[in-house]
């Protein structure tokens, strides 16, 4: 089995003994000596530790919001989100501390399960792999937290009063916890996890590529590239690219390009809330709608041109964006939108069309608000670009291609008959490499919540040409017949990249963590 994936399992007693609030009367929740002591019930803690990445802040909505918003890369016409769209945010921002409690929620659920199940009565090999699979779910969402707000308070066994309140731990410290359950994950865990949809060791060692790479800065000559690159070759041909209308239609869940998929389902009570983001109103992309999407998460014109204009004819284009025109559901009215502007529209209808709309994971059955469609944390194509970027900043370029035109092969070959474009790599400077590879991770996971991250992995001088880039992008209008379409003007300075590296520190763990202070915020807030 090569798909690894979660599946999001709800259950009601023992997932409260797991995560409920610390006044909450608990008397009457089974004790973990009671919930351990066998297979099942430790199996149905696990369960719970899963459900905590389903929370509506965090993988169905909340997070997707708050990481596309912010990026740099990603429009919203979310008056509400406008503040992270401009890199304004204030520590007080909803979207921030509400996706940051969800997560801290996933890592509390996911410490109960490490403290308590090598003590329980479960088989020894069942208490291994549950082990295994709660530390990468704990890595996973520290690694999240580190990425987006630096260091935060390593919370590492069950919340208790004498256990809330903790400093912020460095960033450095983090990195070394994430490192260490993903380690032991890859221990831990079985080649093939004999439980369907759960993860095996070649998850561990994908997302430990993704921490090193993460961790090596951008710098050359750092050591992390080549602990990036290892971990990737262990997991280097145990997955295998699938077509692009296969991998980006929400029915086929859990392909086998697929490392780590969040499950997700309305009926278990956790859908996506993703569709509804990013689907035009009232368009033939939701047929079954019943409720119109918000259509608020666009890409932005810079990297839809940038993208179509170094490899016109890719198959990736239509698969990832909605463009020039759709169709009205209920009448098949042609919508014009960009790259097209309707001459005859009003003026503020004109700027409601300026801007493309992202094409991937839109769930066709969508009827209203969340959806079935699961969320794919990491991929196969994601492991190939990596291995892509750290092969090159090791070696150069020459044993560094293959990998990524892996990639561009499957981008060709999605439609019948085969593309020219995008074409094969060759003949570039590692410098070169460098540049292209990064916009190469741009154009294959566009939109899919790796551009907060990949824009700021490699520091203040890369974020801060990207702007500049944005900034002078041709088609940008600054002053809009609506304010919420205006295209946003980056400051071109170092002190703002810097600042825009990370988002502020949650004021909600400040006020409440009587070992942090306001001292503690990040640059810049």
């Amino acid at each position: 089995m090569k798909n690894i994936y979660f599946s999001i399992i709800f259950i009601s007693t023992i997932l409260a003994a797991c995560a409920d609030l610390l006044n909450e009367d608990t008397s009457s929740f089974l004790s973990s000596e009671v919930i351990y002591a066998t297979n099942s019930g430790t199996e149905a803690a696990l369960a719970g530790a899963y459900s905590g990445i389903a929370g509506y802040q965090y993988f169905p909505s909340g997070y997707l919001n708050l990481v596309s918003a912010a990026s740099g890369a990603i429009f919203t016409n979310h008056a509400a989100s406008k503040d992270l769209l401009t890199v304004t945010a204030l520590s007080t921002n909803k979207y921030l501390n509400d996706t940051y409690e969800d997560i801290y929620t996933a890592i509390n659920r996911a410490n109960d399960v490490i403290y308590n199940v090598q003590n329980g009565g479960a088989d020894d090999e069942v208490k291994n792999r549950v082990e295994g699979e709660a530390r990468l779910l704990r890595s996973l969402s520290y690694f999240n937290l580190v990425r987006l707000i630096g260091g935060v308070p390593l919370r590492l066994v069950p919340t208790t009063s004498t256990t809330l309140h903790l400093p912020r731990a460095s960033k450095d410290e983090v990195y070394e916890q994430i490192i260490h359950d993903l380690e032991l994950a890859s221990e831990l865990l079985p080649e093939i996890n004999p439980v369907k949809g759960r993860p095996g060791r070649y998850a561990a060692h994908a997302l430990l590529a993704k921490v090193y790479l993460t961790k090596a800065d951008g710098i050359e000559g750092s050591p992390y590239w080549s602990l990036a690159l290892a971990h990737a070759k262990e997991v280097y041909g145990k997955y295998s690219l699938v077509p692009l209308n296969e991998l980006y239609d929400v029915r086929n869940r859990n392909t086998d390009e697929s490392i780590i998929e969040v499950q997700l389902s309305v009926a278990a009570g956790r859908g996506s809330y993703w569709t509804r983001m990013i689907a035009p109103s009232n368009s033939n992309h939701t047929p079954k709608a019943t409720a119109n999407p918000y259509g608020r998460i666009r890409p932005t014109k810079y990297v839809f041109d940038v993208f179509q204009n170094r490899y016109p004819g890719d198959p990736r284009i239509e698969a990832t964006f909605i463009y020039s025109s759709y169709l009205q559901r209920d009448n098949n009215t042609v919508v014009i939108t960009y790259p097209n502007i309707d001459a005859k529209a009003s003026a503020r209808e004109q700027a409601r069309q300026s801007f493309p709309y992202l094409r991937k994971f839109i769930d066709p059955d969508y009827t209203a608000s969340g959806s079935d469609a699961n969320f794919i944390y990491l991929r196969y194509a994601d492991v190939l670009l990596m291995m892509a970027e750290a092969e090159n900043e090791i070696n150069g370029p020459d044993a560094a291609y293959q990998y990524v035109n892996e990639v561009l092969r499957r981008a060709r070959e999605s439609t019948n008959p085969p593309s020219d474009e995008p074409a094969d790599w060759s003949g570039m400077t590692q410098e070169q490499f460098r540049s292209n590879i990064m916009q190469e991770r741009m154009f294959e996971l566009y939109g899919e919540q790796h551009e907060f991250f990949d824009l700021r992995r490699r520091g203040i001088r890369y974020l801060k040409n990207y702007f500049v880039a944005h900034n002078s992008h041709p088609k940008n209008n600054f002053s809009t017949a609506d304010v919420n379409f205006n295209d946003v003007l980056y400051p071109e300075t170092d002190d703002f990249a810097r600042r825009a590296l990370l988002l502020p520190f949650p004021s909600g763990e400040i006020n409440s963590n009587l070992e942090i202070s306001i001292e503690d915020q990040n640059y810049g807030y």
